[in-house]
């Protein structure tokens, strides 16, 4: 099962927030309330000669379900994206290609459900954000067009950002009003700064291995009023600065470092298996999912084909190396504040994540009609941190 989910995730990715300067980010930007640790010396160390199996208690106080509710309106596919906005879910599902939205007790609200060729209409969907200096929510269509829509899913503007420099654009995340940088996953360059006011791109940088662009989808998180870059095989994070990418720190995997890779050609011509098998050997540490608070950074990795997790802890400057916690679960660290972790998964996939004695009795009670249920929505697992002092 570890080693089919890593490779059918990398096979779909084929086919997983006035002008402002970065220094004055909005309220939506400023959710870390708590005292900030710093990364000591830039470089997060990881000795994988140590694993340890800790339980999920010794870093959150409880673990809450919140089963997405399945009405005939609601039926969520393939969630492409998560947001977390204003106590509601936003969900894209990249099958469908339709926004969902649900409160935060998992009750369905609404959906964008625009696909077409007419004004205001998509004809796919790769992105979702919600842009922290206009409040839009905008939607992404890789060839090229972002929609502007307000938080009720109403139309309001179009974009053009691709070119013959720019041919289409995955990801997005706004530096101020007027600017922002796109992901490309296919282009020899992945950054690309971008004036939305005038339409024309200002920077580009970050090369990477044009075929690397099909294992991640999306590499933004914010932490602390900043916007960090990270990929899959490269030990480096970055900050989104004001005019390009700034070195922020760096994993040490010892002797799991690489530094570069040459893709064979029979692996570059369109043959997934193969080039999944290449990238494994080259890689044999890859950073699957990663985001930070004040006090810790987490990450999901696929090590030697097995999923694991990292946390550092900023406040003792040490890291662990975590193939499974005691409770024999992982944790796919999606969305990270100070207060809570957010993940999700399928029914089915519930009992990889959580066991029925992490639940109190009404979360309990929950977790087994969930596990028997064979049409359910996605459940969103909510993971509460452990307060300072307990």
């Amino acid at each position: 099962m570890k080693n089919s989910l890593f490779l059918g995730i990398c096979l779909l990715c084929c086919s997983c927030k006035q002008q402002h300067s970065l220094n004055e980010q909005p309220a939506e930007m400023q959710n870390d309330t708590l005292t900030g640790y710093a990364v000591k010396d830039g470089i997060i160390h990881v000795d994988f000669d140590r694993p340890v199996s800790p339980s999920v208690f010794d870093f959150f106080q409880s673990v809450e379900l919140i089963p997405l509710e399945t009405t005939e309106k609601s039926i969520v596919g393939w969630i492409g994206k998560m947001l977390y906005h204003d106590d509601r879910y936003y969900l894209l599902d990249r099958q469908q290609h339709i926004v969902h939205v649900f409160d935060e007790n998992g009750k369905f609200v609404f959906k964008i459900d625009r696909r077409g060729q007419g004004p205001g209409e998509y004809p796919f969907l790769d992105d979702i954000y919600i842009h922290p200096y206009t409040g839009s929510l905008q939607l992404l269509c890789a060839m090229g067009f972002v929609y502007d829509c307000d938080l009720k899913g109403n139309f309001q503007k179009m974009y053009r950002v691709t070119d013959a420099h720019l041919r289409a654009v995955h990801g997005m995340v706004a530096l101020n009003k007027s600017a922002t940088v796109f992901y490309a996953r296919f282009e020899p360059h992945k950054i690309f700064y971008y004036d939305m006011k005038n339409g024309k791109i200002i920077h580009k940088e970050f090369e990477e291995e044009r075929h690397l662009g099909s294992f991640m989808a999306h590499s933004f998180y914010v932490c602390r009023n900043k916007i960090y870059f990270y990929r899959p095989f490269d030990r480096r994070v970055f900050t989104v600065g004001k005019d390009s990418l700034e070195g922020a720190y760096a994993w040490d995997f010892g002797r799991y470092n690489r530094k570069e890779i040459v893709l064979s050609q029979a692996a570059q011509r369109n043959n997934p298996s193969l080039l999944v098998e290449e990238v494994n050997a080259h890689f044999p540490c890859q950073i699957f999912m990663l985001g930070e608070n004040s006090r810790y950074v987490i990450a999901q990795i696929i090590l030697k084909g097995s999923i694991a997790n990292l946390i550092y802890d900023k406040s003792t400057q040490t890291c662990s190396f975590i193939p499974r916690f005691a409770e024999s679960v992982y944790l796919f660290p999606y969305i990270i504040t100070d207060h809570f972790v957010l993940s999700y998964c399928n029914p089915g996939e519930l009992e990889q994540y959580v066991t029925e004695n992490m639940l109190d009795e009404s979360n309990r009670k929950l977790y087994n009609e969930l596990i028997h249920s064979t049409e359910s929505n996605p459940i969103i697992i909510k993971y509460r941190f452990k307060q300072t002092g307990q």
